[in-house]
C-alpha cells in the first residue's frame, strides 16, 4: 500500500477503516472470482477425472497454443523467432520445450514488459511478489 495511504488509513476512525478494508476486500473478490473463474472451475473439476492419456492431450494442446500466443504476441519470443533462435513451426509438442531459452529472474526484472504480451498493459495486471528461495523479490 502506498505510505501516503497507509497514514491516512490508519489515523482514520474505525469505522472508516472498517469501510475501506471492505471495499478493498471487494475489489480483491473481484479480481479473483468474476470472469473467467466459473469457466477454469468447471474445466478443474472435470479434468480430475481424465486417464493418463487425456492429461497428456490437453498438455500438448495447451503448451502449442501457449507458445504459438507468446511467438506472436510477446516481444521476447517474437525477437527469438526474428533472430532465427527459434522458428514457429519447430514448436509441434512439449519434446520442443528444450528448444525455447530457461529465462532468469535477473532478464525479467530488468525489463519485465519486454516479457509482457502485446494488448495487456501493465497498469491493469495484478502484482504479486514472490521471493522464491533467491530472497530476491520478482514481481
Amino acid at each position: 500500500m502506498n505510505l501516503y495511504l497507509e497514514k491516512i488509513y490508519f489515523k482514520s476512525p474505525i469505522f472508516l477503516q472498517n469501510i475501506v478494508t471492505s471495499v478493498y476486500g471487494y475489489k480483491l473478490y473481484c479480481e479473483r472470482y468474476i470472469g473467467n473463474y466459473d469457466k477454469y472451475l468447471k474445466q478443474l473439476l472435470e479434468s480430475q477425472w481424465y486417464n493418463k492419456d487425456e492429461i497428456k492431450q490437453i498438455v500438448e494442446r495447451s503448451f502449442i497454443s501457449i507458445s504459438y500466443h507468446a511467438i506472436r504476441n510477446v516481444p521476447f519470443y517474437q525477437e527469438l523467432v526474428q533472430t532465427g533462435k527459434v522458428r514457429p513451426n519447430d514448436i509441434k509438442g512439449i519434446s520442443d520445450i528444450e528448444k525455447l531459452p530457461i529465462i532468469s529472474k535477473e532478464q525479467i526484472r530488468e525489463n519485465p514488459e519486454y516479457f509482457l504480451a502485446n494488448g495487456f498493459k501493465k497498469k491493469d495486471l495484478i502484482t504479486i511478489n514472490t521471493s522464491g528461495t533467491t530472497g530476491k523479490t520478482l514481481k
